[in-house]
């Protein structure tokens, strides 16, 4: 099993952008579902706040496409150009940048 992230912030993405990637309260209940639905995801959370949206995946591969295309399509964001945006974070590094987050250290 492999921990993902991927996502985006203020440092990586324009806020127009950033506002058609948050999540709001109501339709998180949805992305979930439809999320975990995904072959190889096998749990996941979501972050969304005003400056970044972030996918943390435990995931049966690396770094799978069908969730940038998941949330690509979930958002009706052009695929590409959210590729441009994106970070990407796995094992360790997870774990490590969701303890930055978590501490204000990013």
């Amino acid at each position: 099993m492999s921990l993902i992230t991927l996502g985006i912030n203020h440092k990586t993405a324009p806020l127009s952008l950033r506002e058609r990637l948050a999540f709001t309260p109501q339709s998180l209940p949805e992305a979930l579902t439809s999320l975990i639905k995904l072959e190889h995801v096998e749990e996941a959370s979501i972050l969304s706040t005003c400056n970044r949206t972030e996918i943390y995946c435990a995931t049966s591969e690396d770094i799978d496409p069908s969730i940038i295309h998941w949330f690509s399509k979930f958002h009706g964001v052009d695929e590409d150009l959210l590729r441009e945006h994106l970070y990407f974070h796995d094992h360790e590094a997870t774990i490590r940048h969701a303890m930055e987050v978590a501490s204000g250290l990013d």
